[in-house]
């Protein structure tokens, strides 16, 4: 992967992640209301990922953003990494050829792994509290 590349792949099967509708608007651009509406996103957030670097959107003529085929399936490929919990950081790293997907994937595991972990351990300790009030309340 060449650093700096913003057509870089986080290692997925194109034929996976590709929506059947951008087969048939190969050449053409949408606006990023367009764009948000197809991901199924807010504009905000496709704004967050170009103030992040993450997208870099050409501009059309009225100075407006317009995502090409590649920006949306690309940014299909960055919304699967983020529901799986890569944070941004992770992903700026395989984007500048620092970290294989592969591996951003690993370390996110783990991460959500502890996670879970406190959580249940959380979880534990608020059932534990829940049945010493039920235990000491007085009987109606």
């Amino acid at each position: 992967m060449k650093k700096g590349s913003w057509n870089f792949a986080f290692g997925l099967d194109s034929a996976v992640t590709a929506h059947s509708k951008l087969t048939t608007m190969r050449g053409c651009t949408m606006q990023s209301k367009e764009t948000a509406d197809f991901l199924g996103i807010k504009k905000s957030r496709l704004r967050f990922y170009c103030t992040k670097g993450l997208i870099r959107p050409a501009l059309d003529a009225n100075g407006h953003y317009v995502y090409s085929p590649e920006d949306i399936q690309y940014l299909q490929e960055l919304l699967r990494y983020r529901k799986a919990g890569v944070p941004i950081e992770m992903l700026k790293e395989i984007r500048d050829g620092k970290l294989a997907p592969a591996e951003a994937l690993r370390k996110t595991r783990e991460i959500l792994m502890e996670n879970t972990k406190a959580l249940q351990e959380s979880l534990a300790l608020c059932e534990s509290l829940l049945n010493q009030i039920s235990e000491n309340a007085p009987e109606s």
